[in-house]
């Protein structure tokens, strides 16, 4: 879960704890980190469960002489939900279980409210299925979601199971966005079937609970992520729409590119077509999010499925990334297979825009000794980029180059940057001849094939003599 998702969701149960609203806790969300807020929850249950723990141990002690009917009876009449709370975790785990079996869901589901599970793990796990499902009733009915999220955690899979059955789609939303736990999370939706899943987004669009689907996404793994993204886009286009209108408002475009990557091929281009990721601002804010989160696995295969204006939109928002930004760009796209895609948006740039973004990307990968990133990409772009390739190494140092012909003949890549040699002055190739002098004789003989298959025998300049030499 991204960091502003696990702050809002800590916030939310220190709340719960503290008995209240979470608004007037916002102000933590923004000075600490998610784990700060956590460890200060961890420090008032201390404080709270901890106070009178002595008194609590002569209680429990008591309560153990006494027959189980007559304990249930004292619990409920006598002693209340906020004192059994306190007790439970000083009482056997078969003592408790067998009191709890004997009181009513709705009297549980009050002792569940004042509990810390973390105090208890065993209890919890004994609990009955039938048990638990009758609690969760009565918790859903009073809209107790963090207490639901702070038990599930400790229950049992099927004790967990028989919960799902009885909560509705918006109580189950809302409860998923504060489980601790990542893995319960992903179990949950994955084995929830799809009507169920659909009726999440439902139920989100009806309560305008976008913050608790991205919230619940980010702890997604790949397949049940994949699987949510579908479902999105078969049931209406709607969905998409209004999640990406709140994204939108809210700058939270870093938790929806996953979910956007995730979308599987054959339904990619029916996201591409929604209006709303056609519009100026909307690209510029997913393009930064982007470069801000290294999500560019994510946005360029749908880049490649925008209509040619999109396109040009993205390229120009592209353009406008700080150097450094835009390189790591080029080594996402490297990284991920996805260089085609990224040449497109290349491709898609005006002319001044495409120049400046294409020359700091040279000097910036001639400095950092990047070569590795950039030179597939030489492979797949239009010749104008390549020509603008060529005027920017025609600026490298002796060194960059030296750097630049070992980088091209480890990676076998010297296809395309023949092409790019070829559209370099004299006096840069004459440069080369050092560095190129050096290769073995294998690679050589290499090159002058490649030199013959591509036709630029004759573009070489002085190159020429060193490759004609080597016949």
């Amino acid at each position: 879960m991204s960091t502003t998702l696990r702050a809002r969701a800590e916030v939310v149960r220190l709340a719960r704890l503290l008995g209240t609203e979470p608004a007037e806790l916002d102000h933590l969300a923004d000075a600490l980190p998610p784990e700060a807020i956590r460890e200060l929850r961890d420090r008032c249950v201390e404080v709270l469960f901890d106070a009178g723990s002595e008194r609590l141990r002569g209680a429990a002690s008591a309560a153990a002489l006494l027959p189980t009917p007559v304990a249930a009876s004292l619990a409920q009449k006598a002693m209340g939900p906020v004192l059994c709370a306190l007790l439970a975790g000083s009482v056997d785990r078969r003592r408790t279980v067998d009191i709890a079996d004997r009181l009513p869901p709705a009297f549980l589901a009050e002792v569940a409210i004042h509990l810390d599970p973390r105090r208890v793990p065993d209890v919890v796990a004994a609990m009955a299925p039938a048990r638990v499902a009758a609690v969760t009733e009565e918790l859903t009915a009073r809209s107790e979601h963090v207490t639901m999220a702070q038990f599930v955690d400790h229950l049992t899979p099927e004790a967990l199971d028989a919960a799902l059955a009885v909560v509705d789609d918006d109580a189950l939303l809302r409860t998923a966005f504060l489980v601790d736990d990542p893995a319960r999370i992903d179990r949950i939706v994955t084995e929830l079937p799809d009507e169920r899943v659909v009726g999440l987004l439902a139920a989100a669009r009806t309560s305008a609970l976008w913050f608790e689907v991205l919230a619940v996404i980010d702890e997604l793994g790949p397949r049940a992520k994949g699987r949510l993204a579908d479902l999105a886009v078969d049931a209406d286009r709607q969905v998409i729409e209004e999640l990406a209108a709140y994204a939108q408002a809210e700058g939270l475009w870093a938790s929806v590119l996953p979910l956007v990557g995730s979308i599987s091929p054959d339904r990619r281009g029916r996201v591409a077509k929604l209006p709303t990721f056609h519009k100026a601002a909307v690209i510029d804010a997913i393009v930064l999010a982007a470069a801000e989160s290294d999500r560019w696995a994510d946005l360029l295969p749908l880049v490649a499925e925008l209509p040619a204006k999109a396109q040009r939109r993205v390229a120009a928002s592209v353009a406008r990334l700080d150097a450094d930004l835009v390189q790591d760009a080029v080594a996402a796209a490297t990284r991920a297979g996805l260089i085609d895609d990224l040449a497109l948006v290349l491709g898609a740039m005006e002319e001044p825009d495409h120049d400046e973004v294409v020359g700091a990307a040279v000097r910036r990968t001639a400095r950092d000794r990047t070569w590795a990133d950039l030179l597939p990409l030489l492979a797949v772009l239009p010749p104008r980029t390549r020509r603008r390739v060529a005027e920017q190494a025609a600026a490298l140092t002796d060194g960059d180059l030296v750097a630049l012909v070992r980088s091209v003949d480890a990676a076998g890549l010297w296809e395309p940057w023949l092409e790019v040699i070829a559209e370099l002055g004299h006096p840069t190739q004459e440069r080369l001849r050092g560095p190129m002098a050096k290769l073995s004789k294998r690679a050589l003989r290499t090159l002058d094939h490649q030199v013959d298959g591509l036709g630029l025998r004759g573009r070489l300049g002085p190159l020429h003599d060193l490759l004609d030499g080597d016949r």
